[in-house]
């Protein structure tokens, strides 16, 4: 059949519109947020108490727009209901959305202590994923601190006592951290960011948390926020608590893997038919793959689609590798 044109299928069709994505950060007002955001990655912040910038995800409550290339504008989910697989790979293809939650989180003020449900009660309770999370601790001021998790010889009784008398701080382990700490916090785990600490945080997709203490504080409406205590105590891991290991390079559980990169001057990375995300900490460089480069620097997200076999990451860069 010489002559005759190849017909191009729709995957390879695709795959030829396919290129590494960068997204349009979703701001968070929150009363104990700040400005670091600003001082850390030169950003413009629409207030002055930014406690939340959610990088990426498929989440109603802070949908991700491309912010680069021909699919500009268009909303990450859009993008994934076009080609589910090309973007999330098989495993995820089902899903129809992106599995995972990607934001910086300043706590210029304490968070409250809160906990969050594992995926069971979530979804019998809520409808809704659970939420396990790690933490890459950005920047931390002297002495700062965070809560992970609670002593091992607090029961659920001891705890709920202590909750009811308004005494929860000391039943807490209140923890130091420093810039490149990489911390796991476990569904069920009783936490808190302390004031001074920023962190990228990687989590499931989903926004449920149970306050448990707030330090006696009133929200923007001048009420007290409203305390989840009842849910918390079901869904608290008592006992045993999660090792005090935060200098590893990398952390794996069951929801995605994280870890800490160096480039100089160039790495070749390799998807396995998985998406890739790079959270850029330090420095600038480029994305390469399908012949399209991507500009990045430090503050942005890029998200590698499945379908990329490979890529390559040129330039003087510290950064945080996901999957």
């Amino acid at each position: 059949m010489h002559g005759r044109k190849r017909r191009i299928g729709r995957r390879e069709e695709a795959f030829n519109w396919v290129y590494p994505l960068k997204f349009k950060p979703v701001y968070k007002e929150m009363i104990w947020g700040g400005r670091a955001l600003e001082s850390l990655f030169g950003r413009k912040l629409p207030s002055s108490r930014i406690g939340e910038s959610w990088e990426l995800c498929t989440h109603p409550q802070g949908m991700s727009c491309i912010n680069n290339g021909i699919w500009q504008g268009k909303t990450l989910q859009e993008v994934i209901e076009q080609q589910p697989e090309t973007i999330l790979g098989k495993a995820y293809a089902g899903q129809a959305q992106f599995p995972l939650l990607i934001k910086y989180i300043d706590a210029n003020d304490h968070l409250s202590i809160q906990v969050h449900p594992g995926d069971e009660y979530a979804r019998r309770v809520e409808g809704e994923r659970g939420k396990t999370e790690a933490w890459y601790v950005v920047d931390a001021g002297p002495g700062a601190e965070i809560i992970y998790g609670l002593s091992d010889t607090v029961t659920r009784e001891i705890f709920s006592q202590a909750v009811a008398s308004g005494a929860v701080e000391p039943v807490l382990r209140r923890v130091a951290v420093c810039p490149g700490d990489l911390i796991l916090v476990p569904a069920g785990t009783v936490h808190s960011l302390l004031k001074g600490v920023v962190v990228c945080e990687v989590q499931q997709s989903s926004d449920l948390t149970y306050r448990i203490h707030d330090f006696n504080r009133t929200g923007p409406d001048g009420k007290p926020r409203a305390l989840h205590i009842e849910k918390a105590l079901e869904v608290i891991s008592f006992g045993e608590q999660p090792p005090l290991n935060f200098t590893q390079d990398s952390i794996t559980c069951s929801y995605f893997s994280v870890r800490k990169w160096q480039v100089k001057p160039l790495v070749r990375d390799y998807s396995g038919g998985h998406f890739l995300v790079y959270c850029i900490l330090q420095g600038s460089g480029q994305v390469v793959g399908n012949g399209v480069s991507t500009p990045v620097q430090a503050g942005e997200t890029v998200l590698v689609p499945a379908c990329l076999e490979s890529v390559e990451i040129m330039g003087e860069l510290h950064l945080l590798r996901i999957q």
